[in-house]
């Protein structure tokens, strides 16, 4: 059975063979061919884009007239992205400053730019760590940069569970199903979690300043596509780890604030918006307080639960 994933065209053969290997790496499994024509010399100004819609540390989105497409602006060095509403033809300019900086390039725009065009085919993005237990139920683990979703992802990995990703999770139906795919990235731990872990297949990171390490190396494996039936909504800083159901209703109004891309273009918006409810509606959700607990018994996360 044949895998489809992106395709890279390029005018410069060390561009498109480093960024077909990177994308290669992600290891998605699209439902559909995205193709990214990437050219490198003179890149549009962003004032050309239209109007600003979303702001990252090192982007910028702009949606607008003539075209409605969608442009994204790289600061850090000029490159942009021009993605069509209706099309998963990709235009991507890069100068030449940026061609020497392709690993930023990757990390910081290319993602944000992969991330947007997966929306064309179907796959809505969510700030979410992704699981699945020994027993075969899937967890989502939601919330912002520093609600735990990495270190509770890496306790899992050690307790022999599947781990998809730690933060970056794609929402989509797939065959009837509704499922969260992940691409494949190590385990990325700010010092408080890697210290509280304390394993040393751990290595440091100094461009993320994070520590890194993938599932298998912590007992667990990887999965690029889970079900979901269980839905965390995280904080951490608690002493003793808790659990508290909350409704759909509630479960729709976190996931939509942690889909940041959710209302980005109009004429994808509904389609995110009716996913992000079904998933809600489909799984049991809870507020939890992440405490100091699970790093001597992991498996308290299972036991506590309604």
């Amino acid at each position: 059975m044949s895998i489809t994933r992106f395709q890279v065209n390029a005018d410069d053969a060390r561009i498109r063979q480093t960024v077909q290997s990177w994308l290669d790496g992600l290891r998605l499994e699209l439902p559909a061919p995205i193709t990214l024509d990437i050219t490198r010399g003179f890149v549009p100004s962003p004032i050309e884009a239209g109007r600003t819609i979303f702001e990252q540390p090192a982007v910028t989105i702009s949606h607008g007239p003539p075209s409605y497409d969608l442009r994204v602006a790289w600061r850090l060095a000029p490159a942009c992205a021009t993605l069509p509403k209706d099309s998963t033809q990709i235009h991507i300019a890069i100068s030449d400053s940026g061609a020497q900086r392709l690993d930023d390039f990757l990390n910081t725009f290319l993602i944000t730019v992969i991330i947007l065009s997966l929306r064309r085919v179907g796959w809505h993005h969510v700030h979410a760590a992704s699981a699945e237990d020994p027993s075969g139920r899937g967890w989502l683990i939601a919330g912002d940069a520093r609600a735990g979703k990495s270190t509770t992802a890496a306790l899992m990995a050690s307790r022999g569970w599947r781990v998809g990703s730690d933060d970056t999770t794609f929402l989509a139906r797939d065959n009837g199903a509704f499922c969260a795919w992940s691409t494949r990235q190590p385990l990325a731990l700010r010092r408080g979690g890697h210290t509280l872990l304390g394993d040393n297949q751990f290595k440091r990171n100094t461009r993320r300043n994070k520590f890194v390490c993938w599932p298998e190396q912590l007992g667990g494996s990887w999965t690029n596509r889970i079900v979901p039936d269980i839905i965390l909504f995280s904080k951490p800083g608690a002493r003793v780890t808790t659990c508290e159901p909350i409704k759909p209703i509630e479960a729709l109004a976190e996931l939509v604030r942690w889909s940041a891309w959710v209302m980005l273009e109009p004429d994808l918006a509904q389609n995110h918006l009716d996913l992000l409810n079904t998933i809600a509606q489909r799984t049991t959700s809870y507020r939890a307080q992440l405490g100091s607990d699970l790093f001597q018994d992991p498996t308290r996360l299972s036991a506590i639960l309604p």
